[in-house]
C-alpha cells in the first residue's frame, strides 16, 4: 500500500482559492479542504514549481488591468466600482518535472544506519506530473532498485516509502476581484485607489487585504495631437496573514481614440511582480521521503520588469461605464472593469 500524501499547512492556497480566485473561477473539487488534503509536503524546489501557475499568475494578473483608456477625469469628475482581471497559464504550466530527493537516511536492524543516494524514481517512467492548474493524479515517487532491495531484505514493503505527488486541478485562470475610485485632480491628472476591504478570515490566518493606487496624466494636455496620449503609473500590493506577500508595479503609455461613446484604447507598460508564499512541513510519522515535521518553508516568485502590450474598448452610458482590456504577456491577461460616477 502506498504512503499517503499527509496534510500540509499551505493555507495560503485555501484563501487564493477561497477568498481571492473565487468559486466560480475553480472547478469545485478545488476547496479548501479538498486542497489541504491533496496537497504532500513537498521540499521548496518541487513546491514552487507545483504552485508556479498560481504564484505567477498572481504577479501578472495584480500588474494588469491598471486603468481602462488614455483620457483622465475632468478637474472634480470622479466614478466608483468594480473590476477584475485573469490571467490565463499556459500549456506549458500545467505540468512539471518534479526534483527526486537525492538522498534518504534509514536505520535498521538489517542494515545499520545507511544513506541511500538517488533512492527514488517515478513510478511509470514519466518524466512530468501536473501543477495546481494541470490534471489528473499526481505521480508516485517510488524506491529504487538499492532501497527496494534493502527494504525486503529488511522485511519491509518498498510500497510505504512511496510518495504521492499532488494531483492537479485544472485551474483554467487566475483572477483578482478589485473596488476602485477615481477623482480628477485638474491638469490633466487623474488618481486612483485601488483596494479589498480588510478581511479577517480566522485567528490563524490573519486577515486579508489589499491596497494600491493609480495616476493618469494626459500628455496632450500641453499638446494638441488627433489622439489621446497619457502617461500611467501604479502600484499594487495583496497580504494574507504571514503566508502570503504580492506586490506589483508598471508604468507606461495609454494612447486612446473616442467616437461618441464609445473609446479605443491600447497601452503599453513596464510591469514586474514579486510574490511570496509560506507554509509549513507536517511529517509527524517522520516519513524519509518527505521533509521534516514543522520545517516553515518560503516560496518566492519574482516577475522581472519587461514590457506589456494590450488593447481594449470602454463604453459611456450616462453615469455609468464598461470596460475590456486584453494584455499580450508571458500569462495572457484579460480585464473587465464596471463603474459610476461623473466623467
Amino acid at each position: 500500500m502506498s504512503q499517503p500524501a499527509p496534510r500540509t499547512s499551505l493555507v495560503h492556497l485555501v484563501v487564493l482559492v477561497a477568498l481571492i480566485v473565487g468559486p466560480g473561477a475553480v472547478p469545485p473539487a478545488l476547496h479548501a479542504q479538498g486542497v489541504e488534503e491533496s496537497l504532500l509536503q513537498l521540499a521548496e524546489d518541487n513546491a514552487s514549481l507545483y504552485l508556479e501557475p498560481l504564484t505567477r499568475g498572481l504577479g501578472f494578473t495584480m500588474s494588469g488591468g491598471l486603468l481602462d483608456g488614455a483620457r483622465p477625469l475632468g478637474r472634480l469628475g470622479f466614478d466608483f466600482g468594480v473590476g477584475i482581471t485573469g490571467a490565463l497559464p499556459p500549456t506549458s504550466a500545467k505540468s512539471y518535472e518534479p526534483i527526486l530527493p537525492g538522498e534518504v537516511r534509514l536505520h535498521h536492524p538489517t542494515f545499520g544506519d545507511t544513506v541511500f543516494y538517488d533512492p527514488y524514481r517515478i513510478q511509470g517512467g514519466s518524466a512530468r506530473t501536473p501543477t495546481v492548474a494541470g490534471d489528473g493524479p499526481g505521480a508516485v515517487l517510488e524506491p529504487n532498485e538499492e532501497l527496494r532491495a534493502a527494504l525486503v531484505e529488511a522485511g519491509m514493503d518498498p510500497s510505504e516509502l512511496e510518495v504521492v505527488l499532488p494531483e492537479g486541478f485544472g485551474i483554467p485562470v487566475v483572477p483578482f476581484p478589485i473596488l476602485h475610485a477615481s477623482l480628477g485632480l485638474g491638469l490633466g491628472t487623474e488618481a486612483s485607489v485601488r483596494f479589498l476591504p480588510t478581511l479577517r478570515i480566522d485567528d490563524e490566518i490573519g486577515e486579508l487585504r489589499s491596497t494600491g493606487f493609480a495616476v493618469r496624466h494626459a500628455l496632450t494636455t500641453w499638446f494638441t495631437a488627433p489622439v489621446d496620449l497619457s502617461l500611467a503609473m501604479g502600484f499594487q500590493r495583496l497580504e494574507v496573514g504571514e503566508y502570503l506577500e504580492v506586490s506589483s508595479r508598471q508604468y507606461g503609455l495609454l494612447v486612446g481614440r473616442g467616437i461618441g461613446p464609445l473609446t479605443v484604447f491600447g497601452s503599453g507598460m513596464l510591469r514586474s511582480a514579486s510574490v511570496e508564499i509560506a507554509y509549513t512541513a507536517e511529517n509527524p510519522e517522520n516519513h524519509p521521503g518527505l521533509p521534516s515535521d514543522g520545517v516553515r518553508f518560503r516560496v518566492s516568485e519574482r516577475i522581472p520588469s519587461d514590457t506589456a502590450l494590450g488593447l481594449g474598448a470602454r463604453i459611456q452610458f450616462l453615469l455609468m461605464s464598461l470596460s475590456a482590456h486584453y494584455t499580450v504577456d508571458d500569462y495572457p491577461l484579460f480585464s473587465l472593469k464596471a463603474a459610476f460616477g461623473i466623467p
